[in-house]
């Protein structure tokens, strides 16, 4: 179903975009993709939404119809409900209400002739109290046009075509998160705090009045529920690193008509590719004189100040010819062997080259001599 955001939902997304969900707790060591971020579940924020119409008997309007009555049974959150009347996702006509005004009449006018029927259009009355998508409800009503519609149409909120409940977990922290391209996140809670075993979101762009969809991202839930995991893309275009600041990602028990979903919610996020942190190279040979019938064994260290140890893949030279490679990982402690080829007589220069990561510089060792005499 297509949403659009009010004119003052507009607003109020343009200010908030300092707000956060879930703030940072720190970040951790880095893998071959990118650092592991945690961020505290916190206590739980609930947003309902509520859609009617959609199932027999249709709600009718057109266009005579110049008043849509809305029969409520939720209160103002924050004293604000606003009432948004769409087609095809264009404004057609819209009310604020007080909470007062909420309760004593909630009544949205519309023009007459606003419904055209025949146009192709699809209509929606969008009901939304609270903050955006987070701690609040929203009732939507699809609207079916048709040419002998009332002038007065009851809206009913007695049985739901579908209920979508949202529990939104983190605190509100006023500092924009800093992440990057192949960051793990890692949201923690107590045992129970997600639900399910998989997640399933989005990054999205606030861009021509609508926050549109950049790509979507896949997670998972821990078995105790305590944990929901999930990787930013390491490739992302310029153009979307730069508008990026919504990510939003949920683990559900299933898909009912009465879902609920618990969620991780970051608005004003700012992805940005990471600055490699610079690194040194050291290599050491076994033995500095071997003879030619003889193993000789090369160990790398790669080490970067101030940080974990780094990942990625190191090249080991002989004479400046590559003559092996290994993987360094989060367990290597930035540390690899390698068995180097026989050789012949005479001295040899032994080098290691540190390809670089996402996070980390490549760098190049000075080089260690090896003699062999016959």
């Amino acid at each position: 179903m297509h949403r659009i955001p009010t004119r003052r939902t507009i607003a109020v997304a343009l200010v908030a975009g300092a707000l956060t969900l879930g703030g940072p707790m720190a970040a951790a060591a880095a893998d071959t993709t990118g650092a592991v971020v945690h961020f505290a579940a916190g206590p739980a924020q609930e947003h309902r939404d509520r859609v009617f119409g959609t199932a027999a008997p249709p709600i009718l309007v057109g266009p005579a119809t110049t008043r849509l009555a809305i029969d409520t049974d939720v209160a103002a959150v924050q004293d604000l409900v606003v009432c948004t009347l769409s087609a095809s996702g264009e404004w057609v006509g819209e009310r604020a209400f007080s909470g007062a005004e909420w309760t004593a009449d909630p009544v949205v006018p519309i023009e007459a002739g606003a419904v055209v029927p025949g146009d192709g259009r699809s209509y929606e009355l969008d009901c939304r109290s609270g903050a955006i998508d987070w701690a609040g409800w929203r009732d939507t009503w699809v609207l079916t046009p048709d040419a002998g519609a009332a002038s007065t149409v009851e809206l009913s909120t007695d049985e739901p075509d579908r209920i979508d409940v949202r529990a939104y977990h983190g605190s509100i922290t006023e500092a924009p998160v800093a992440l990057h391209p192949g960051d793990r996140i890692e949201v923690a809670g107590g045992p129970g705090t997600w639900e399910g075993s998989t997640a399933a979101g989005e990054l999205r762009a606030y861009g021509r009045d609508a926050w549109e969809r950049v790509t979507g991202l896949e997670g998972t839930v821990s078995a105790d529920g305590s944990v929901l995991s999930f990787t930013l893309p390491s490739e992302l275009h310029p153009e979307h690193l730069a508008a990026i600041n919504w990510i939003e990602i949920s683990s559900s028990a299933g898909e009912s008509s009465e879902e609920t979903r618990r969620t991780f919610w970051v608005h004003s996020a700012r992805i940005s590719e990471a600055v490699a942190a610079p690194t040194t190279t050291r290599v050491a040979v076994s033995s500095t004189t071997a003879f030619s019938f003889q193993r000789v064994s090369a160990t790398v260290v790669v080490g970067a100040a101030g940080t974990a140890a780094p990942t990625g893949r190191v090249a080991v030279l002989i004479d400046g010819e590559r003559v092996a490679t290994a993987t360094l990982t989060t367990a290597s402690n930035g540390r690899a062997s390698v068995t180097l080829p026989r050789v012949d007589r005479g001295r040899h220069t032994v080098t290691a080259q540190f390809e670089g990561s996402p996070t980390f510089a490549p760098s190049t060792s000075a080089n260690a001599l090896l003699r062999v005499l016959f």
